[in-house]
């Protein structure tokens, strides 16, 4: 199958995304209404690359980095990133899928500046190589007790075959204006976050976990904030929105990032239990999590924005080039 995409550095498309972003309406005229659709767009699911299918990591959202040339990256927890390869999984265009369908084609093998996604139902999966001999893609904070690292990949947006362009994905780009600066974020304030908490959500129709709560505390030390909300193994990476809102002159103001999730509270034990080796039964711990405290650790959205000005600012930096 022939196909060409467009990518999604070209600046044209980049500002069409941000924007579309910025000036979206909430989806009712509910004036109290706190969670905005739109931002289920710029998540990606993170899974593991395993055999013989991918199973549920973590959560990731997209973003550009600022300045001119801007570069298409994933965010997420850095601790999700230590490995060699990981699976990164979008929905896909409802239109696409049936087009897919309807005219037969097996759409395995999507190429887009270098990376090759599959169809896999009515989502699209792309494995990315982290490290190899030669270079490591991951770039973390360059505080490195701070949980964050991003990587770069370019999402699929339209496909062309056959004399017809169609629309693969509804991704979006977060810009560097998406993100508040932590002195503007209160105790109390209103936020809520996305994930896929135990693999909730991520099976053929990728559908995210909608979780709220408020800023209960801030770390002194700058580093981090905590949420009162339950969080769980699956939800580190998840982008912390702040409630969409009416303002007094009834304008639309749009959620913002605040921060990410990068783990939570909770009550471990480890038990020892036995497992088959091909040299026989051998004893190995198994931690597990007895009790989950309903706090929720994330750090600021101005770590974020340091991360993406190291991308942006590496002169040596070749994310990009593939």
């Amino acid at each position: 199958m022939s196909s060409t995409f467009a990518s999604t550095r070209c600046p044209s498309a980049i500002l069409g995304l941000v924007l579309s972003l910025f000036l979206c309406e909430p989806s009712s005229g509910e004036s109290d209404e706190w969670f905005d659709p739109q931002t289920l767009r710029c998540l990606v699911l993170l899974e593991r690359d395993a055999t013989p299918e991918p199973t549920p990591l973590g959560t990731g959202f997209l973003a550009l980095t600022p300045g001119p040339g801007p570069v298409a990256i994933v965010i997420t927890a850095k601790h999700l990133l230590n490995r060699p390869s990981i699976c990164v999984s979008v929905p896909a265009e409802t239109s696409f899928v049936a087009y897919c369908s309807n005219n037969q084609l097996r759409c395995d093998s999507l190429q887009v500046q270098g990376y090759t996604w599959d169809l896999d139902g009515s989502k699209l999966r792309c494995r990315v190589s982290l490290r190899d001999c030669s270079r490591d893609l991951v770039v973390s904070h360059p505080d490195s007790g701070l949980d964050i690292a991003a990587f770069p990949l370019e999402i699929p947006k339209w496909l062309t075959v056959n004399g017809d362009t169609v629309l693969v994905s509804k991704c979006l780009l977060l810009g560097p204006g998406y993100f508040l600066n932590r002195e503007t974020i209160p105790l109390g304030t209103r936020t809520y976050f996305l994930g896929f908490p135990m693999g909730l959500g991520a099976g053929d129709c990728i559908s995210p976990v909608l979780r709220s709560g408020s800023v209960a505390y801030i770390d002194h030390f700058g580093k981090e904030f905590w949420l009162d909300s339950v969080s769980m193994g699956g939800n580190s990476g998840s982008p912390v929105f702040t409630g969409s809102e009416r303002t007094v002159s009834l304008r639309y103001s749009p959620p913002q990032i605040v921060g990410m999730v990068v783990g939570h509270f909770c009550e471990h034990r480890t038990f020892l239990e036995e497992v088959s080796t091909p040299k026989g039964m051998v004893v190995v711990s198994a931690p597990a999590e007895l009790e989950n405290w309903g706090l929720a650790r994330a750090i600021w959205a101005k770590d974020i924005l340091v991360l993406l000005e190291s991308i942006a600012s590496d002169s040596g930096d070749d994310l990009g080039d593939q």
